[in-house]
C-alpha cells in the first residue's frame, strides 16, 4: 500500500508525484495485467532487460518482450525458433498466478534479481535489481576462503585449535601427523593430555596469556600416540569472535626435533583464521528500498511502508505532515540517529549530499540517495546495504587472514598466476630477497635465480603450468646480503569454484646446509724417522701400554 497525503489535490498531481518517485528509482519495475499486458513501468526497467525503449509502450504484450529479448541472445544465443520456445516457457512461468524470486544471467555477464508479486486483479508486479556486485563480492569471499582451506591442508605446519576450555576442536592433517592420531581421535581431548609434568607447567603460563588477549611463541615439547616426544615450536593467538569475547586460541606447531638435535632452532609466527531482501506487495510497498517524495516546503507527499519501517517513524507522523526538520527532532528524542554528523540542524537536510550512508540504531546500515526536482521538491530513497556491507568486511576479512598467515608463515610462499608469472610474494620472501613486493612482481625471473638453475627452473615450470600439476625443484635464488642460497620449492596448483586452473600456491625451503659438503677425516701422515712403535706382546714384563697414544 501507497500513502499519499491530503496535500495531494486530484489523481493528476497523485500519478505526477508517483511517476516522479518511479522514475528515480535504482531498480526496474513493471506491472501487467491480468492479460499479460504492460500497464506501468519505470526507465531502470528497459534499461535492466537491455530492450530497445520502443517497447516501453501501454499494452505491450509480455510475450514481445520475451521475444525481443530471447531474438538478442538473453536466454542464449540459439537459433530463432528455438529462442521464441524459451520466450514461451518463460511466458508460462511468469503466468502462474504467485509470487516468486529469481536469478537471471544476462548475456552482459550481469545478475538480475526478479520478483513477481501478484496483484489482487489478477496482474502482478516485477521488481528488478542488478546483484553483480553483491555476487561478485560473496565469490571473492569464496574463493579466499579455498584458497585458506587449501594452504591450511597442505602445509607442514600442524594447525590445532581449542576451546576456551582447552579442548580440541578442530586439528589440520599436520598437526594429526605429528601426535600420530586421526582427527576423530584428537576431537574433544584436552590438551594437558599431550605432554608430561613439566611441559604442562609450559601450557599453564601459555593459557594464562591467552586470557589476557596475548599472542606468543613458545617451545613445547608433546607426547605422541606412540609415547614418544616430538619437540615443537609453537605460535599461539587467542581466537575472539565478532563482539570480541575470546572463544579460544589457534596455535601453529613445528616439529623441530631434527632442528634440536644440530642445536638449531627454527621461529614460527602463527596467524589467526576468523570465523563464519522482503517480499514485495504492489508498486511502491513491493519495493525492497525505502522512498520518501517531499514537496517545495519540505513536507512529505508520498511514502511507503517499507520507509516507515527502516527509519521507525510511525505512519501517524507522518500522515500529519511533518517537515523535513520535525522528522529529525523526532528522530533524535527518540535516540534513532547514531551515526557522527547526523544530528541535524533546522534546513540542513538541503544540504545533505546526493548519497550518503547512515548507521541506524538496530545496527542497519541504510544508503540514502537525494533526487531533486526543478520546482524545489525532493524524492529520497533508503536501501538496506547491511548485507553488502558485511560481504565486503567479510572479503577484506578474509584476503587478510590468508595474508597475514602466509606473511607469518616461515616458508617462502608466492602465488602465481595460471600462466605462472608470480601474482604475490610473503615477508619471509622479501626479507630473504630485500625487495618490496612491488619490485618483486616487476622483475624477472632471471634475475633471482642462479643462471646455472635458470634453465631446467623454467623448464620444470612450463611442464608443470602445461599439465597444471605440481612441480618441486631446487634452485639457487640470491639473498639481499649478495650471498646465495638453496632453497627447495614445491607448487601445489589452484583451481576456482568452476574447475578452472588459476596458478600456483608455492613453499620453498632453505635446504643450504644440507647442500653443504659434509668434511671427510683422514689420518695424519706418517713423519720421517719416526719411532717404530712396539706390540704389546713385545714388552710385556714391564706391563707398560706403550700402544701409540
Amino acid at each position: 500500500m501507497t500513502f499519499f497525503t491530503p496535500r495531494l489535490a486530484g489523481s493528476t498531481s497523485r500519478k505526477s508525484s508517483l511517476r516522479q518517485v518511479l522514475d528515480q528509482l535504482t531498480e526496474g519495475l513493471g506491472v501487467f495485467d491480468a492479460e499479460l499486458q504492460l500497464r506501468s513501468w519505470n526507465p531502470r526497467f528497459f534499461e535492466l532487460l537491455r530492450l530497445d525503449p520502443k517497447h516501453a509502450t501501454v499494452s505491450r504484450p509480455l510475450q514481445d518482450l520475451l521475444q525481443a529479448m530471447a531474438l538478442t541472445g538473453e536466454f542464449g544465443v540459439v537459433e530463432a525458433a528455438e529462442a521464441r520456445r524459451r520466450a514461451q516457457r518463460r511466458l508460462h512461468r511468469l503466468a502462474r498466478p504467485i509470487s516468486w524470486v529469481a536469478e537471471h544471467l544476462g548475456r552482459d555477464g550481469r545478475t538480475l534479481e526478479l520478483r513477481r508479486t501478484a496483484l489482487p486483479n489478477g496482474g502482478f508486479v516485477i521488481l528488478l535489481a542488478d546483484i553483480s556486485d553483491r555476487k561478485a563480492a560473496q565469490q571473492q569471499a569464496a574463493d579466499q576462503q579455498r584458497m585458506l582451506k587449501l594452504l591450511i591442508e597442505h602445509t607442514e605446519q600442524g594447525i590445532w585449535f581449542i576451546d576456551n576450555g582447552q579442548l580440541t576442536t578442530d586439528a589440520n592433517p599436520a598437526m594429526c601427523r605429528m601426535l600420530g592420531l586421526t582427527l576423530p581421535q584428537m576431537l574433544g581431548r584436552h590438551i594437558f593430555s599431550f605432554v608430561d609434568l613439566e611441559n604442562a607447567a609450559i601450557f599453564r603460563t601459555q593459557i594464562q596469556q591467552r586470557a589476557l588477549g596475548r599472542a606468543a611463541g613458545y617451545e613445547i615439547a608433546l607426547r605422541r600416540n606412540d609415547g614418544t616426544l616430538v619437540h615443537c615450536y609453537n605460535n599461539a593467538t587467542p581466537i575472539f569472535d565478532g563482539q570480541g569475547v575470546k572463544v579460544g586460541a589457534v596455535g601453529m606447531f613445528s616439529d623441530i626435533s631434527p632442528l634440536k638435535q644440530a642445536e638449531q632452532q627454527v621461529r614460527l609466527s602463527g596467524a589467526l583464521l576468523a570465523q563464519k531482501t522482503q517480499v514485495l506487495e504492489t508498486t511502491l510497498d513491493s519495493l525492497s528500498q525505502g522512498v520518501l517524495a517531499l514537496d517545495p516546503q519540505g513536507r512529505p507527499n508520498a511514502y511507503n511502508r517499507r520507509f516507515s519501517e527502516l527509519l521507525h517513524i510511525p505512519q501517524s507522523l507522518l500522515q500529519t505532515q511533518p517537515t523535513m526538520d520535525e522528522l529529525g527532532a523526532y528522530q533524535i528524542r527518540q535516540g534513532l540517529l547514531t551515526t557522527s554528523g547526523m544530528h541535524p540542524t533546522p534546513g540542513s537536510w538541503r544540504l545533505d549530499p546526493e548519497r550518503y550512508v547512515r548507521l541506524g540504531h538496530d545496527g542497519v546500515v541504510l544508503e540514502v540517495r537525494s533526487h531533486p526536482g526543478a520546482d524545489g521538491s525532493l524524492v529520497r530513497t533508503y536501501t538496506d546495504i547491511t548485507a553488502n556491507v558485511q560481504a565486503q568486511q567479510a572479503l577484506q576479512e578474509s584476503e587478510a587472514h590468508f595474508r597475514t598467515m602466509a606473511d607469518a608463515a616461515p616458508a617462502l610462499i608466492w602465488l602465481s598466476r595460471a600462466d605462472g608469472s608470480p601474482l604475490w610474494f610473503n615477508q619471509r620472501w622479501l626479507q630473504l630477497t630485500g625487495r618490496t613486493l612491488e619490485q618483486e612482481l616487476t622483475l624477472d625471473w632471471s634475475a633471482r635465480v642462479h643462471p646455472e638453475d635458470l634453465q631446467r627452473a623454467h623448464l620444470q615450470l612450463l611442464t608443470a603450468v602445461h599439465w597444471q600439476t605440481t612441480f618441486q625443484l631446487e634452485l639457487r635464488l640470491l639473498r639481499a646480503d649478495g650471498q646465495t642460497v638453496w632453497v627447495m620449492d614445491q607448487g601445489i596448483p589452484r583451481f576456482g569454484h568452476d574447475g578452472k586452473f588459476e596458478g600456483f600456491t608455492a613453499y620453498g625451503w632453505d635446504i643450504t646446509q644440507r647442500k653443504r659438503p659434509r668434511p671427510t677425516w683422514w689420518p695424519p701422515r706418517k713423519r720421517q724417522n719416526a719411532p717404530t712403535w712396539r706390540s704389546p706382546s713385545s714388552c710385556r714384563a714391564c706391563r707398560t701400554n706403550c700402544e701409540r697414544p
